[in-house]
């Protein structure tokens, strides 16, 4: 990989996670210290994301408890040509039943998921996943969960997700209609 490439993408990573963590009170994300400057691997929380989770004797529920998760731009991330990345570059640790999650909490992000893939749109589609709003049917990981989910489309859709980003617009407009209304006075 051309260094001064990926190194670039993840100098514009580092921005991106800083505006970020104003944005959304959905998820969390910490650069891991150890992966360079730039970073080339992220900690993250999402909260307010229902998903299904296994019980001791093997049926799903539904919990809301937040999943860690973490996200890695390797050096192939600009320029991968197979399609190994997709696998490579979120992992859930938390115990998500999904027919996208395979072994160690590692997520297949799909075929539309592409090399130099953006953090906010990357972000939008883990929580899609984790949400149970994507998935794979056609060849999951987890067959299990597969079949749950075409089984039981009423109880994926029923799952509650928090909106990923705040609505800064609409802020903004509240906060100049009170100034107008307090100058009118």
């Amino acid at each position: 990989m051309n260094a001064p490439v990926i190194r670039a993408f993840r100098k514009r990573v580092s921005e991106d996670a800083a505006r970020i963590r104003e944005e959304s009170a959905v998820v969390r994300l910490v650069a891991d210290p150890m992966s360079g400057e730039p970073p080339g691997r992220y900690h993250g929380l999402l909260s307010g994301v229902e998903h299904f989770e296994r019980g001791p004797e093997g049926a799903l529920r539904v919990s809301g408890l937040p999943l860690p998760f973490s996200l890695d731009f390797p050096d192939d991330y600009c320029s991968c040509t197979d399609g190994s990345l997709q696998l490579r570059v979120a992992r859930v640790h938390a115990s998500i039943a999904h027919p996208n999650l395979g072994p160690g909490g590692s997520v297949c992000l799909g075929p539309r998921f592409s090399p130099g893939t953006r953090l906010r749109p990357l972000l939008e589609h883990l929580h899609r996943i984790c949400s149970g709003r994507v998935f794979a049917s056609d060849s999951p990981w987890d067959p299990h969960a597969a079949e749950f989910f075409r089984r039981h489309p009423d109880r994926v859709r029923a799952l509650r997700a928090e909106p990923l980003w705040q609505r800064p617009v609409a802020a903004r407009v509240r906060v100049a209609a009170a100034r107008r209304e307090e100058g009118a006075r």
